[in-house]
């Protein structure tokens, strides 16, 4: 399809201008050196729908439109990343697997005194509060640091705020009682407001830290071993060879015998695991790092 800046596509109603594998590329491209957001290994399918969403949303005509927009309008990038970034995340998000991430953590805290956790991708911050929960309930949140991390950083001011709106409370408290945390052993770490807002209590993000990054582009040497690394159905928006990459650097990040907590449809079959891998428990995606890798 040939366009240029003076005589646009205009597409109908009934037709949605298709992008073609070089127009997407030129886009994630731009905004990679413009803004620093790297959009360039995930999966195109997926990437050219949210791409096509948000070009509905602004009603762009075309590829040429989209990118001077990107390039020109610095304000445009917030609702870029909110549509091309993964936003998608629960409280206590399949239950039983927090259930098995408690009896891990009990394990673990009987042996060490410190613990390590990095949520990866953690949106707008529902899995870092179930987490917080869960080390209050099992009494260990005195003796772990949580780093929560994100390539969105509107998410991770979201997080960081620890406020959710009323449509997330029913959810929030019957999902917390099917991973087997009773609401009144931990009602005292939250406030809910009139308009049935939830509102947790700054105490419990004292050993938090909320910060952007972009997990394509992270560098060994800005963290530390962890115990566990949670990266829930992340991965299943990027091409094969980053995903491989990113695995291994989930790796090389894990102190040996920590674990890591992917997503269930985040599917890594047992040959695409980094040698240092091995399968905790298949059906809740959990892998641990061999002891003497």
């Amino acid at each position: 399809m040939i366009y240029s800046k003076e005589n646009p596509v205009q597409p109908t109603s009934e037709t949605e201008y298709s992008l073609s594998p070089a127009e997407i590329d030129s886009i994630v491209t731009a905004v990679y050196y413009r803004f620093g957001y790297d959009y360039r290994e995930f999966e195109r399918q997926s990437l050219s729908r949210r791409l096509q969403r948000f070009m509905r949303i602004h009603k762009l005509t075309n590829a040429f439109v989209m990118w001077q927009r990107l390039l020109h309008d610095p304000e445009i990038i917030a609702s870029f990343n909110a549509e091309i970034s993964v936003g998608l995340t629960s409280f206590y998000r399949d239950p039983a697997v927090w259930k098995t991430l408690r009896i891990l953590l009990m394990t673990m805290a009987r042996k060490q005194t410190v613990l390590r956790i990095w949520h990866a991708g953690t949106s707008t911050g529902e899995e870092v509060y179930s987490m917080l929960l869960l080390l209050q309930f099992a009494h260990m949140h005195h003796k772990t640091f949580l780093n929560a991390t994100d390539i969105n950083f509107q998410f991770v001011k979201q997080a960081a705020r620890g406020f959710f709106e009323a449509n997330q409370v029913g959810e929030f408290r019957k999902k917390m009682e099917e991973a087997g945390m009773p609401e009144s052993r931990l009602s005292s770490n939250y406030k809910i407001d009139e308009q049935g807002n939830v509102q947790f209590d700054k105490k419990l993000t004292k050993n938090t830290t909320f910060s952007q990054e972009n997990l394509l582009n992270c560098k060994a040497a800005s963290h530390a071993h962890y115990d566990m690394i949670l990266c829930r159905n992340v991965m299943i928006y990027f091409k094969q060879q980053a995903k491989l990459s990113v695995l291994q650097f989930f790796c090389d990040q894990l102190r040996p015998g920590g674990f890591l907590v992917l997503g269930l449809f985040d599917s890594v079959l047992p040959d695409s695991l980094p040698k240092g891998l091995e399968i905790h428990n298949l059906s809740q995606r959990i892998y641990r790092k061999k002891q003497e890798a």
